[in-house]
């Protein structure tokens, strides 16, 4: 991605400008905003390098287009800027509601070739406005993108920007987010609104008596009516069941409390206290799996050096799950099976016999009695392995191979769905990128070492068809897992990436 384009700049539009500003990230950003003021704004401090004051303009051979508006504004912004979309440009949002929304939206960009992703990064505030806007709204902040199947290439770019401005990715359907949201953010929403409206008198004494459990419980009522009403009307059934779900739970403690049965009511305020905490409160790992070191990132990211010497830094075991796959691929070709072929890559893998010892701290493997060795470097177990990767029985066996090392003591395990499928319990999860360019480079130099006909070129198509792959299978697909955390490789040492690491797992 070169150019970036929002359309709105108010706290999340700004907040973006400002957090790609103050990361000194390579990208051209170029902003809508209606108001000349609002305009000067953005580029005196820099949140924009161009504005204007046209959505079709502002978009102009942008990339990536992020529609910075209220829900149902969205659409409208959308259909004004169509005209100047370029083909294949991708476009996401910050609505809180996404169903009804992705075909809104779909239905406007009808005839532009563009992606719609749709994007609800959950750190908005009360407060609305450029004035409102920060630099670190999005660190830390749940980011879900819409993952649909079909468009997962897309998805994995759409990923990709959130978590290089500090967001954590969870990725699911608009429709599963959509019940999930409501029940977390827009009920409690509407019930704070409720509790500040049956509560308020207009009297001073009432006033002198409003404590921090008061404003706590119903700070989020500030927020501004018009945007949720736009949430509540386009997630309307969620948000109603999730408030009948509420009124029953009202009605029956109410009934106790009428009743003076108070064993009912302590009843209730325990379970209640439960679940705040379950629900609240950071979950506690496994101890045998705050012992696991999960790194995952595409193919010469850094990942297999890093977590070498990283296993070697703390005396874990060294876990290789790409050699895993690149075994199976072996074994297949051994067998004169064609990679492509499912059914027989399944048959291939489940006739075959594994061992998995330790040598020189790290876990290999032996198949059919026999080390494959360096043989699962070579150029055709690399054109192929990953059409063998996306098979799903293939992924589950690696999976459920490595989960079953986990009784050998601490483990540095490094692949493409360590953090998010084989381990996603860990606390320490890391997913290392790098330029292309770099990538290709790196790899490249290698390869020299036993491939004398290499350039960098071949390798960059080689890099770039195995993201394309890895990124858009159905089962398991390279994705930033929750928690983890983003290091850009490109400009750092191995040793600086191996302590910040280190630093990380303590």
């Amino acid at each position: 991605m070169k150019k970036v384009a929002l359309l709105g700049t108010g706290l999340m539009g700004g907040s973006i400008g400002m957090a790609l500003r103050s990361l000194d990230i390579d990208l051209k950003v170029q902003a809508y905003a209606r108001r000349q003021d609002t305009r000067d704004i953005l580029l005196s401090r820099g949140i924009a390098d161009e504005v204007s004051s046209s959505p079709s303009a502002a978009v102009a051979d942008a990339d990536l287009i992020i529609a910075c508006v209220p829900v149902c504004a969205i659409p409208q912004i959308l259909l004004a800027a169509a005209p100047g979309i370029k083909p294949g440009a991708v476009v996401t949002d910050v609505g809180s509601t996404k169903s009804w929304l992705a075909e809104e939206c779909q239905r406007s960009l009808e005839g532009t070739d563009a992606v719609f992703i749709g994007s609800h990064p959950m750190c908005g505030s009360e407060k609305t406005g450029l004035d409102a806007a920060a630099s670190d709204l999005y660190r830390d902040a749940v980011c879900v993108v819409c993952a649909e199947k079909k468009s997962r290439a897309d998805v994995w770019k759409v990923t990709q920007f959130w978590t290089r401005i500090g967001c954590r990715v969870v990725e699911m359907p608009a429709a599963e987010h959509d019940r999930i949201a409501a029940k977390t953010s827009h009920v409690p929403h509407v019930v704070a609104s409720a509790i500040a409206i049956s509560t308020f008198e207009n009297n001073e004494r009432l006033k002198s008596l409003i404590g921090p459990g008061f404003r706590d419980t119903t700070r989020v009522a500030a927020g501004s009516p018009e945007i949720w009403r736009d949430i509540v009307g386009t997630n309307a059934a969620a948000v109603a069941e999730g408030l009948r779900a509420v009124e029953r739970r009202i009605a029956t403690i109410a009934s106790a409390v009428e009743k003076m049965d108070l064993r009912t009511v302590e009843a209730v305020l325990s379970g209640a206290a439960e679940a705040r905490k379950h629900l609240c409160e950071p979950k506690i790992p496994d101890a045998s799996f705050s012992k696991v070191v999960a790194i995952d990132g595409p193919s010469a990211s850094g990942k297999s050096t890093v977590a070498r010497k990283t296993a070697e830094r703390l005396q874990y075991m060294y876990v290789d799950s790409g050699a895993l796959y690149r075994g199976i691929t072996w074994k297949v070709l051994r067998d004169g099976v064609d990679p492509e072929d499912e059914k027989a890559v399944v048959k291939s893998l489940r006739s075959s016999n594994w061992t998995f010892p330790e040598k020189d701290g790290r876990i290999g493997f032996v198949i059919d009695g026999v080390d494959p060795g360096d043989d699962i470097r070579g150029e055709a177990v690399r054109e192929n392995v990953s059409y063998v990767a996306r098979i799903p029985e293939v992924r589950e066996f690696v999976s459920m191979r490595i989960r079953g090392m986990l009784e050998k003591g601490g483990l540095v395990v490094e692949g493409r769905d360590i953090g998010s499928v084989v381990f996603p319990e860990s606390p320490h999860k890391f997913y290392l990128d790098a330029d292309p360019a770099e990538r290709a480079r790196r790899r490249n130099k290698e390869l020299l070492v036993t491939e004398a006909d290499t350039s960098i070129e071949a390798v960059q198509e080689n890099l770039n068809k195995r993201d394309h792959l890895d990124s858009t299978r159905a089962t398991a697909p390279l994705q930033i897992a929750e928690g983890a955390q983003v290091l850009d490789t490109t400009h750092l040492t191995l040793d600086e990436v191996v302590d910040i690491v280190i630093a990380k797992v303590g």
